[in-house]
């Protein structure tokens, strides 16, 4: 073989080498990728809470969420890392509340594979994914308060930790 030759069949075995490996990492991308959220609804006195939720391509149409209840999904984060889920939300007396459930620059490393969102009408928390922690949290604790809304007397406020 020449010395061309060679080099030439070297470049093809190092892109394709490469090619695998950009394959190979894409996959264990996307299955790390998987993403569930749930909003629970801890109102009290029996009040239920209207949610509607949807993406750019999915439509999750509109729950009914008993107290003590919650709704949930599961979905896979996009590969340009543009992935938003949004809510609009509702409960007696307090007319409608929008807000982010899932976007990925915001909660891709903060909630990693599970956001979940605790409703009272005092709070509304982003619990970041409890197996990920190296210790239990408690609801309570209250991080940054990110949007704070507030109708007649009551107050929504949606923290992150």
């Amino acid at each position: 073989m020449s010395k061309s030759s060679d080099i030439v069949d070297t470049w093809a075995k190092s892109i394709r080498n490469a090619i695998v490996f950009l394959l190979l990492f894409n996959r264990c991308d996307l299955v790390v990728s998987k993403v569930h959220v749930s909003i629970m609804n801890r109102l009290g006195d029996g009040e239920n809470v209207t949610l509607h939720c949807q993406s750019k391509d999915n439509d999750l149409g509109q729950q009914n969420v008993a107290d003590g209840s919650e709704f949930g999904w599961d979905f896979s984060v996009n590969t340009a890392g543009t992935t938003l889920f949004y809510c609009d939300m509702a409960w007696q007396n307090v007319p409608q509340y929008h807000f982010d459930a899932y976007d990925f620059g915001r909660d891709f490393v903060r909630c990693e594979t599970q956001c979940l969102w605790l409703v009272s009408t005092e709070v509304a928390l982003l619990v970041s994914n409890l197996q990920s922690q190296k210790h239990p949290k408690t609801l309570g604790t209250k991080a940054d308060v990110a949007f704070q809304f507030t109708h007649g007397n009551q107050t929504l406020r949606f923290s992150l930790e």
